[in-house]
């Protein structure tokens, strides 16, 4: 069995060589499990190319948003029957021009 105190912590965590005995609060640099910055989450890009998800026409639904309503309003239904944009919407494209003032 391996005692350590992390120098942040003041608590002795306790290790063995069997089962890891984690403290609540754990060292960051001691990647865990269930953390993103687990071994398992490096190598989480073998494990997708052994299942070809991309052969499988049943998966559609990885790493994709739901799907939602435009985000746009008409004001009258003439508008958005021939689908004209509102003249509220503006936009951002082009060169933009940023006042200079004096400190």
């Amino acid at each position: 069995m391996t005692m350590i105190t992390p120098s942040y912590l003041g608590d002795t965590i306790e290790y063995s060589s069997l089962h890891a005995c984690r403290s609540t609060l754990e060292d960051p640099r001691v990647p865990s499990s269930n953390s993103p910055y687990s071994e398992s989450y490096y190598n989480s890009l073998a494990v997708v190319l052994q299942r070809r998800d991309w052969e499988n026409p049943g998966v559609t639904q990885l790493n994709r948003l739901a799907a939602h309503p435009p985000f746009a309003s008409w004001r009258n239904s003439e508008e958005a029957r021939t689908d004209r944009p509102s003249q509220q919407l503006r936009s951002l494209n082009g060169e933009w021009t940023r006042p200079v003032a004096a400190h």
